[in-house]
């Protein structure tokens, strides 16, 4: 059977506010696990999802031949589908059970900070972010960023500050973050918190 490979995709997810989500990709000979990214994929950039997505990732779960990375990549990616319909609980869900097979995959955490995020749960978005960092998340710009505003939001700007720089450090001159940057330098401690997460 072919190697799993965590595979970080940085895209648009609506859900309670615009964030970025990472799928997981999986490389194997399951077609039913790999249609379950492919509408992941789907869902994340276009932030348009369908219960029929749902279906097919349950499919390649009940299946019951998935390797356990396998079955890890299908949940996360079902979460995110979730998600992207609104239905963060079950995303959790989702995201909960890929950590009882494995605890080492980044992106669970990160999709977990969102979710924190998204709820307004800004100290277990950070721990979450935080996480991902420790375990090694690819695309690791958004996750400064996204713990930058999490830090924004606790009235923590001067670490949501080194968090913008950190982004920049990586991705120079990326309009989000500059962005945030810009109106943390500019605006009053109360009014400086931003309502979207990438």
């Amino acid at each position: 059977m072919n190697k799993i490979r965590w595979f970080a995709v940085i895209a648009a997810m609506t859900v309670s506010c615009i964030s970025h989500a990472q799928s997981v990709d999986v490389i194997g000979n399951n077609a039913l696990a790999v249609d379950c990214y492919n509408r992941s994929l789907q869902a994340v950039t276009s932030g348009d999802a369908r219960f029929a997505d749902i279906e097919i990732c349950e499919s390649a779960i009940d299946d019951q031949v998935l390797s356990a990375n396998d079955l890890v990549a299908t949940l996360v990616n079902r979460g995110l589908v979730y998600a992207t319909l609104g239905q963060t609980d079950r995303a959790a869900r989702d995201y909960q059970q890929a950590l009882t097979i494995s605890e080492d995959v980044p992106e669970v955490y990160f999709n977990l900070g969102n979710l924190e995020f998204m709820r307004e749960n800004w100290d277990q978005a950070i721990a979450y972010y935080e996480q991902a960092e420790t375990l090694g998340l690819p695309q690791i710009h958004a996750l400064y960023l996204n713990r930058g505003m999490a830090y924004e939001h606790s009235s923590r700007l001067d670490e949501a500050e080194v968090e913008y720089m950190a982004a920049l450090e990586l991705i120079p001159d990326w309009q989000p973050a500059v962005d945030k940057l810009q109106r943390l330098e500019t605006v009053r401690p109360e009014d400086s918190a931003s309502t979207e997460a990438y």
